[in-house]
């Protein structure tokens, strides 16, 4: 980590700002730093400026929110087993297999997408951006994000997975 400096020069008020906050990212330098710049501009000519918006509990809420994501999707794969014995059980008392047979698809394409998300993740971030990147880049340049869609594609790989060798496995006795 560092830090994103901002300076901004007004030669015909002989005026100058110049703003150092900690780098977090993108979203630091992209969204933060041109929000204080413009804040810092306002109270220099104006006097005051508007309330500039909440991104700290933001912030908070979005990592908030992750947690609770990651924590559901931790205990969904702890009870990998029981979820298989329940689908096993479901499927012996119904008359139909459709049921049966679309949570296991769901299952499957569950895994086949995430992987597919994390495989594509530099390259659409390469075509945004407008030149290569590795995931080394993409957690350089937004470490927390890109942390995040790591750590939730492979936990959601590793439950699919789970479950459906859970039930291979009760399947065949």
């Amino acid at each position: 980590m560092g830090f994103s400096s901002r300076i901004v020069l007004w030669p015909q008020q002989r005026a100058s700002v110049a703003i150092l906050s900690s780098q977090g990212g993108i979203i630091q330098s992209n969204v933060v730093l041109p929000l204080l710049t413009r804040a810092a501009e306002d109270i220099l000519f104006e006097g005051s400026t508007e309330r500039l918006p909440p991104l700290g509990r933001i912030m908070v809420l979005a990592g908030v929110a992750s947690f609770v994501y990651l924590a559901s999707i931790f205990l969904q794969t702890a009870w990998s087993f029981s979820w298989a014995r329940a689908l096993r059980d479901r499927r012996e008392t119904s008359k139909g297999k459709l049921s049966y047979t679309l949570i296991l698809m769901r299952t499957v394409a569950g895994t086949l997408f995430r992987g597919a998300l994390l495989a594509a993740a530099p390259i659409i971030a390469s075509r945004i951006v407008g030149r290569a990147l590795a995931y080394h880049d993409l957690l350089t340049m937004e470490p927390g994000l890109t942390a995040m869609l790591i750590v939730a594609c492979l936990i959601g790989i590793l439950r699919n997975l789970a479950r459906l060798i859970w039930f291979y496995y009760l399947e065949r006795g």
